[in-house]
């Protein structure tokens, strides 16, 4: 079991993750369109 302190240590660490991770398939989405239209 964690204690409450570790549970809000991690929980905000997680959604800055996956909010990082969202950008950074976005971006290679991005790089990806542009060069198949060039």
């Amino acid at each position: 079991m964690f204690s409450c302190g570790k549970i809000d240590v991690l929980i905000p660490n997680i959604q800055i993750r996956k909010v990082f991770f969202i950008k950074h398939l976005l971006k290679k989405r991005v790089k990806t369109v542009l060069v198949k239209k060039i």
